[in-house]
């Protein structure tokens, strides 16, 4: 199950960071780059189904469309940063529609960590040195290779189509006729690159947009569950508990996770 997180992406010179312990999400991807930093402890990092572990001092770039997610086994603190690739555009440019052989790396100069973590948000320049030079000693640490271009491309063309209609009645055979594929392959398509059926994909996507609403915004229970384009509140409730293991009143009123925003 992949997520398309689009509070993370198309932004111009978009930039979040936090730190938080034991760090585990679900597979997601957005159109920004994500620099994870391992504090303390271990974290074993998914991009694209490979898996790489991450020491303490070890960093790791995840590229624009990638879907990755993360796994902490026993203890991990972690300093994440979210940026838009147009902050780094010649970097990006190069980056373009390829992978990397190994993502994880390390810096020469390790006080750049300390200066991301107390930069304020009053000198875009300054921020652009110090990720450029990130992405420089990316670049110069790890072994560029292309990524097959058919398979993520339908798999980005779908997780863009539903992350637009979810809001509305949507079925596979409408995917299907909609986009001009069989419905049988998309099915497959769907179980075999996804992990999952349509239908708990569609719900995944909509419950993840009803905890984007539930933590930043004061609409009520109901007109989330109506955003989102659930029928009514009975599946809303039920598919909100099936996915996140609590009801979205326990969510709202409990918080989301336990990170510190730095920005």
């Amino acid at each position: 199950m992949i997520i398309f997180q689009k509070e993370h992406s198309n932004k111009s010179e978009y930039y979040q960071a936090w730190i938080c312990n034991d760090l585990n999400c679900n597979s997601h991807l957005h159109t920004s780059l994500e620099l994870v930093y391992v504090i303390e402890g271990e974290l074993d990092i998914f991009i694209d189904s490979e898996k790489f572990i991450m020491k303490k001092g070890d960093y790791a770039l995840v590229l624009p469309n990638q879907a990755h997610y993360y796994c902490t086994e026993n203890y991990s603190r972690v300093y994440t940063l979210i940026f838009s690739p147009d902050i780094v555009n010649t970097f990006s440019k190069v980056a373009l529609n390829k992978g990397v052989i190994d993502p994880v790396f390390v810096l020469d100069n390790q006080t750049v960590l300390q200066d991301l973590i107390l930069y304020k948000r009053n000198d875009i320049l300054l921020l652009k040195s110090y990720l450029y030079y990130i992405c420089s000693q990316f670049v110069k640490k790890t072994v560029w290779k292309e990524r097959p271009s058919g398979k993520h491309e339908l798999q980005n063309k779908l997780i863009d189509y539903v992350q637009s209609n979810f809001s509305k009645p949507l079925s596979l055979k409408q995917v299907a006729d909609e986009l001009g594929y069989n419905y049988c392959y998309l099915s497959r398509f769907f179980s075999e690159n996804f992990q999952d059926n349509f239908r708990n994909f569609l719900n995944q996507h909509r419950i993840y947009h009803a905890q984007y609403l539930l933590r930043e915004s004061a609409m009520n229970i109901t007109s989330i569950a109506l955003a989102c384009g659930f029928e009514n509140i009975r599946s809303f409730n039920r598919a909100f508990s099936q996915i996140v293991k609590s009801t979205p009143s326990e969510y709202r009123s409990n918080g989301s996770d336990d990170k510190v925003l730095l920005t």
